[in-house]
């Protein structure tokens, strides 16, 4: 527990990490308009889609977590329902809810709400994602934070890993949208 990584395995991280950002570069294309930033231009494949969504979902939570509780003395594959049911959601909502929404040019299922239910009802729902999104990501973001700080052997601060983590995340964003995201 007490060894930390090595210049190797530090190498290996920034190849990574260029070689991500590059690749993000060279595939966003550019960003003219707000449908462009949000939808890709429309250009993304589905298979590239899928595979950022699911690769989100697999957050340093997932990660760290799910062995300690699948082989922990007392585990158990509970969490294995969830990952079958985020497969049947998927298949839901790819063949009942992308269809409409792409043909209604509808950016999120709140713009969805607000012609339905109306701005008040959109307004609500989104305040109450947000904030559910700003906790389950505040958790993401330390978890992930705190593996770096031991990763570098506690040369980083929880507080500057945090910074760092979320530096690298705007500058990906800003570079080219969902295109650089996917």
């Amino acid at each position: 527990m007490g060894a930390t990584l090595t210049w190797v395995d530090w190498s290996i991280v920034a190849g990574y990490l260029l070689l991500t950002t590059v690749l993000g570069v060279l595939l966003s294309g550019k960003q003219q308009t707000f449908r462009d930033f949000f939808l890709g231009g429309r250009t993304l494949p589905w298979y590239a889609v899928a595979g950022s969504i699911i690769s989100t979902e697999i957050s340093a939570v997932t990660f760290v977590g799910v062995p300690s509780i699948a082989f922990a003395a007392t585990g158990n594959f509970t969490y294995l329902q969830l990952g079958i049911g985020t497969i049947v959601a998927r298949i839901i909502v790819g063949f009942w809810f992308v269809p409409a929404f792409y043909e209604r040019e509808i950016y999120s299922p709140y713009d969805y709400m607000e012609r339905r239910l109306g701005p008040r009802v959109k307004q609500l729902v989104t305040v109450l994602f947000l904030i559910g999104q700003l906790l389950g990501q505040g958790v993401r973001v330390g978890l992930t934070a705190l593996v770096l700080q031991v990763a570098t052997g506690n040369r980083l601060s929880l507080h500057e890993s945090i910074w760092l983590i979320g530096a690298v995340s705007i500058a990906w964003t800003l570079i080219g949208g969902i295109s650089t995201v996917v």
